[in-house]
């Protein structure tokens, strides 16, 4: 069961999508670019305690989205380097999202078949990369094919590379359940400082 309001935040209106689900706590997840949230529940929470709860919240969740950005003028972070792109700033959206793409797919194309070797993934997946806002990857039981987040190019190839390692493992397990997890630690024991510096927005791996 899910519901969706919004909350008025420094003259702004920000969605907020609450899900129901059989857990203990509630949690409060702010999309990458901190314009929506997504607040997971237990059954029978009221509406009434959770907005409370939300109207808390918001401003903390949205005080930590603080980070540098993936690209300023003709300085980008690609693999967690920043380099100069002559240029760069006067691309329009297609050219610079064209070039990031060719950048990701050429590492991903290698790496995943790596890890697929790694994981002994029965079938190899087709790869892809789209623009993604509240996912860094996706496996498709139906297409046999991975997708990920092009924000990823921005990042140190290890911190990818945790990325990879989570959505193969659903090659074995669908949910993130302790099986699933004890799949990806096997193969990234790192898996959780890695994952911290996507949600910090640290493109570097220190």
């Amino acid at each position: 069961m899910t519901k969706t309001w919004t909350i008025e935040y420094e003259g702004l209106a920000y969605p907020v999508t609450l899900t129901y689900k059989r857990i203990r706590n509630i949690n409060f997840r702010l999309s990458r670019d901190g314009k929506s949230l997504k607040v997971s529940a237990p059954y029978g929470t009221s509406l009434l305690y959770l907005n409370k709860k939300v109207g808390e919240y918001f401003p903390k969740l949205k005080r930590k989205l603080v980070y540098e950005p993936s690209s300023s003028g003709d300085e980008v972070y690609l693999f967690g380097e920043k380099e100069t792109i002559g240029g760069f700033s006067s691309w329009d959206e297609k050219k610079k999202t064209q070039f990031l793409k060719t950048k990701l797919v050429s590492y991903l194309q290698g790496q995943v078949l790596a890890e697929e070797k790694l994981l002994a993934v029965r079938r190899p997946y087709e790869v892809r990369v789209r623009n993604m806002r509240s996912r860094y990857g996706v496996n498709s039981l139906k297409t046999h094919r991975v997708t990920f987040a092009l924000e990823l190019v921005h990042y140190a190839p290890e911190i990818i590379d945790s990325v990879i390692v989570h959505e193969l493992s659903h090659d074995f397990e669908r949910n993130h359940g302790p099986r699933f997890y004890a799949i990806v630690y096997a193969h990234c024991p790192d898996y959780k400082k890695l994952y911290a510096c996507l949600r910090k927005h640290r493109y570097a791996h220190e």
